[in-house]
């Protein structure tokens, strides 16, 4: 005689399992979509090849989009020159953002460096060196032929 079994162990079992079947199928459907795809896309370009790592979802950004490019010119536009922590640090407090850690203070130093670096790329900003302490670039806007500063309007 089986010894008698406490009925939420039971109804628990059988929850999972069904739970396990309904995965299962969900991930018969996931498969059968993904080599679809990968059907369709191999037809276009020949050569691809699926990615060995999948990168989940971005994290939403601290700021709107372009905020932080327009305030490098505009701290710029006021201020002759800057070196890139002060800048990070002017622009984080005209946006109110605060850091829980230096890993994302360097984070957001780094987004600042890569829009000074795009707008240096474009012609609108020059380095003119590195502060002789921390060796941080300093930034200014860029002059013309003339030595005039460029005018800058909006750059975004």
């Amino acid at each position: 005689m089986a010894p008698r079994l406490p009925r939420i162990l039971t109804r628990r079992y059988a929850e999972s399992a069904q739970e396990r079947d309904t995965l299962k199928a969900r991930l018969q459907q996931v498969e059968t979509e993904l080599a679809a795809l990968s059907l369709a896309i191999t037809l276009v370009a020949p050569g691809w090849a699926p990615p060995k790592a999948v990168s989940g979802p971005r994290r939403p950004s601290l700021l709107p989009r372009g905020a932080v490019s327009e305030s490098c010119l505009q701290i710029l536009r006021q201020r002759q020159e800057l070196s890139t922590p002060e800048l990070t640090e002017l622009i984080a407090a005209r946006h109110r953002v605060t850091f829980r850690t230096k890993q994302s203070r360097d984070d957001f130093g780094c987004c600042v460096l890569t829009a000074l670096r795009r707008y240096e790329k474009q012609g609108l900003l020059e380095s003119i060196g590195k502060r002789g302490t921390t060796k941080a670039l300093l930034w200014r806007i860029s002059t013309g032929a003339n030595g005039r500063i460029r005018p800058v309007e909006r750059a975004a």
